[in-house]
């Protein structure tokens, strides 16, 4: 997986295969057990970021590995420790900018970013015991983030959604007319998602042009629906989504495997600006 194209079309196909056997991610989420390490993927820096955080999950779900701390073999060697015979690595990816000698018209040096992608292994893939993780402190409740982003949330809505009009208000049912308090909080984190797209925010155009197009929209709610998962993950949430439209079928039809790599950057992008007000995802660390 050398190829920026490869890397899309390996992510692709972990979405799809999860989709198609689970129904929806949330519902995958939701039959997790304690066989694996189902925490977000960590390594020297704090979490991955960008599509790298969606693709290491999965593996430790289907490898049922104990660990989510992830490293190269270089920091493992670093740290006193070797890798262990037969252990197979995962790529992850990153964009790098560099100088090209071609200028621009303005005598200007043109500036074009390069995929990049290396190998980390699990540290139960290792012989060490730990990662010595280093990462700013992250919000531990769904109130306090929405309190720090001073989120409004409208509970006289009989359906979930987002209204990124001059309201910008995330509308929810009461929460009593949900089946769990946990699913109104996975309605609501979906709801979320979008809500970081407004213009002032991060500025997604999925957001700003969800209703002229079915495949905008369908990336949206790919978006959303990723979203959804990391901010559930993080939080320790179990639930599913409720009055929420599938658009599982308009995702393979609408979307390309470019597309549904952008949405799993951009679901991290917004996971990444709501818990650690980083909103630059050019480089994995």
């Amino acid at each position: 997986m050398n190829t920026y194209q490869q890397f899309c079309e390996n992510v692709t196909t972990q979405l799809f295969n999860v989709i198609e056997e689970k129904g929806s991610l949330l519902t995958w989420k939701k039959g997790w057990d304690d066989s694996f390490s189902s925490q977000l993927p960590l390594g020297v820096s704090g979490l991955y970021s960008g599509s790298n955080i969606f693709s290491l999950l999965i593996e430790q779900e289907k490898q049922r590995l104990p660990s989510n701390e992830w490293l190269t073999m270089r920091q493992v060697n670093k740290l006193g420790g070797k890798v262990n015979k037969g252990a197979k690595a995962q790529k992850v990816y990153f964009w790098k900018l560099q100088e090209t000698k071609e200028k621009e018209a303005d005598d200007t040096k043109k500036i074009i970013p390069l995929f990049k992608s290396y190998s980390v292994f699990n540290i139960d893939q290792t012989t060490l015991e730990s990662l010595p993780v280093c990462t700013k402190p992250l919000i531990e409740t769904v109130e306090a983030l929405l309190e720090k982003h001073n989120v409004s949330v409208s509970h006289f809505g009989g359906h979930a959604y987002y209204s990124s009009s001059s309201a910008d208000v995330i509308v929810l049912p009461k929460r009593h007319r949900f089946a769990s308090e946990e699913n109104y909080y996975a309605t609501l984190l979906h709801e979320l998602t979008h809500w970081t797209g407004h213009p002032s925010r991060l500025n997604r155009p999925t957001l700003v042009n969800y209703h002229t197009d079915r495949a905008i929209r369908a990336e949206e709610e790919l978006v959303a629906e990723i979203g959804a998962l990391l901010l559930t993950t993080h939080f320790g949430i179990n639930g599913e989504i409720e009055n929420h439209a599938s658009y599982v079928d308009s995702w393979k039809t609408l979307l390309t495997e470019k597309q549904v790599m952008n949405a799993t950057a951009k679901a991290a992008k917004a996971f990444s600006w709501l818990v650690n007000d980083k909103s630059d995802t050019k480089e994995v660390k």
